[in-house]
């Protein structure tokens, strides 16, 4: 419930889809985060694995792998994150499992959520995952009436770098 997961979940709910369920290290960021969106609900990290059909990770990159290896996951479940650096390997736990998984990387600024969210239809994702999830993150990219771009696995700490280069 930081501010790349509010900007995320405050876009995708506006162009009417389901953001269901809201985990967070700090619960009165995921209670900010739900109050907001209707229908959506405040669960501990498992109970959302459990509950949704397809969960990012918005978490700092150092907490990716742990948080996703604190959960057990199912076949089919899609489990992506938003880093820009971190490889999708990242992930490999819930892939062990049987989810699916991939990288959805907004390239712009989280610096404040209701800022970020306006600004998002225009900006560029970069998108990571293999198909059937491959076709379910341009939808969504599309929905947020983004650009896409695709990145080859192992390919993300260039990526980031050339990102942060050119904005400067």
């Amino acid at each position: 419930a930081g501010r790349l997961g509010q900007a995320l979940a405050w876009s995708l709910a506006s162009r009417g889809l389901a953001v269901c369920a809201v985990a967070s290290r700090r619960a009165e960021g995921a209670q900010a985060l739900a109050d907001r969106i209707a229908g959506c609900r405040v669960l501990p990290a498992q109970a959302v694995a459990d509950a949704c059909d397809l969960v990012f990770v918005t978490t700092p990159d150092v907490a990716i792998a742990p948080t996703v290896a604190a959960c057990r996951w199912r076949d089919g479940v899609a489990v992506v994150h938003c880093s820009g650096v971190t490889e999708v390997a990242a992930l490999d736990a819930a892939r062990r499992e049987g989810a699916l998984t991939g990288g959805f990387h907004p390239m712009q600024t989280f610096g404040d959520p209701a800022v970020a969210a306006r600004s998002l239809p225009g900006c560029t994702i970069t998108i990571e995952a293999p198909e059937p999830l491959d076709a379910t993150l341009v939808s969504l990219a599309e929905c947020l009436q983004c650009r896409v771009n695709r990145l080859p696995p192992g390919m993300r700490a260039r990526y980031h770098a050339a990102a942060g280069y050119t904005s400067q």
